[in-house]
């Protein structure tokens, strides 16, 4: 229980995993950017002009996944 390699270990990996894990669902919202934003352009309005702030900011936002498993 007080196996110091042991829990570096653990850290290691769970860090590892986390940023594999937040890495993959990066790719997918920077792949399905677009079919994502079609959804809010159902809404009404000027489709176009939302799809395109949607996709901006999905990707945008997408970066942000990698960085979520250190904090």
């Amino acid at each position: 229980m007080k196996d110091k390699a042991r829990i570096d270990d653990c850290i290691k990996y769970g860090l590892i995993d986390t940023f594999i894990v937040s890495l993959i669902i990066t790719v997918i919202f920077e792949i399905l950017a677009k079919p994502l934003a079609s959804l809010f352009g159902l809404a009404g309005g000027s489709t176009a002009e939302i799809i395109d702030v949607c996709i901006i900011a999905i990707r945008i936002a997408s970066i942000g996944y990698i960085f979520m498993g250190f904090s």
